[in-house]
């Protein structure tokens, strides 16, 4: 971070939050925003945000859902209120907002033991936000949406000229179509990213969940899917263990639907092909082809488990 920008942020929370900075850094962490590590003169540490491609509404509706998790003291960062009695301010040009910093690790690898944490953890966010509503717009990743973005930029993709990405394009797109979609399955406010880059062990050997940029209300078999298709895959294969794991802790704290369970098996085949095709659409880099390849691997897998029920 530039010096005058340090000055700046450190004027900035002086103002706002009476807090004396001896130290800011800013972390690798985020693609849409900046993050910084903030740390005071009796040596507490915060996390400091500036959203560079949110609306203020939008920071809104994030900073509402932390509230809410907060008063039934679920394990998340949540947002601090300025000596102004407001949560979002203004940093240059952009929205930004204060959190508490959650001092633990990620873990390396996902456990079985982990994994049913992590289906309890996610659960009780589904069951603590059931009641909220979205005020706002915003963009999403349910299959209607996905339509329109694979409509807009098929063209580019199948074209591409990284072969891996046009000759997958088509075939992504095939089986997309194949599948049945309802709107009868139950929606509430998904987080989106769970899995182990978003989740710290603590040191008690408490998991905390953080990254809640990506939230929107959808459905919430589709949010329940994404951990199981970044944790529950290795090489291709499925590891039936940490799937068992993950979806008895996640029934311990909220039972499916029958209507969930009879579109378990197509959810899943949506969330995998979604993340195929989303990562090289959205960004030109090797791992975003490395990505589009490991889930259309990990697809084929799960394709052919057609007996699997929960």
């Amino acid at each position: 971070m530039r010096k005058k920008n340090n000055t700046a942020l450190k004027s900035h929370l002086e103002k706002n939050y009476g807090i004396s900075a001896i130290s800011i850094n800013p972390t690798k962490r985020g693609i849409l925003n900046e993050n910084y590590i903030v740390r005071d003169a009796n040596g507490l540490k915060y996390v400091f945000k500036v959203y560079k491609l949110r609306k203020p509404e939008l920071v809104d509706f994030e900073i509402s859902v932390l509230r809410k998790i907060k008063k039934h003291d679920f394990p998340a960062p949540h947002p601090i209120i300025s000596n102004q009695g407001k949560y979002q301010h203004t940093f240059g040009d952009k929205p930004a907002v204060l959190f508490v910093y959650i001092e633990g690790n990620h873990p390396k690898h996902m456990d079985a033991s982990l994994m049913y944490r992590a289906g309890e953890l996610l659960a009780t966010f589904h069951n603590i936000t059931s009641n909220l509503s979205l005020k706002y717009a915003k963009d999403s990743w349910e299959p209607v949406d996905m339509e329109k973005y694979i409509t807009a930029t098929y063209p580019r993709m199948a074209g591409s000229k990284i072969r891996r990405v046009g000759r997958a394009v088509p075939y992504i797109t095939n089986e997309m179509n194949g599948i049945s979609f309802t709107k009868t399955l139950p929606k509430g406010i998904t987080h989106q990213d769970v899995r182990r880059d978003n989740i710290l062990i603590d040191g008690s050997g408490k998991i905390h969940l953080i990254d809640f940029d990506n939230m929107y209300k959808g459905v919430l078999l589709y949010d329940v899917a994404t951990p199981i298709i970044w944790e529950c895959f290795n090489n291709g294969r499925i590891d039936k263990k940490l799937l068992r794991a993950y979806l008895s802790g996640y029934q311990s704290k909220r039972m499916f639907t029958s209507n969930e369970r009879k579109h378990f098996f197509d959810a899943i085949r949506f969330r995998l092909l979604r993340e195929a095709y989303t990562w090289p659409m959205r960004f030109d880099s090797y791992e975003a082809v490395e990505n589009l390849e490991r889930f259309l691997k990990n697809y084929h897998a799960w394709k052919s488990l057609k007996g699997f029920t929960v």
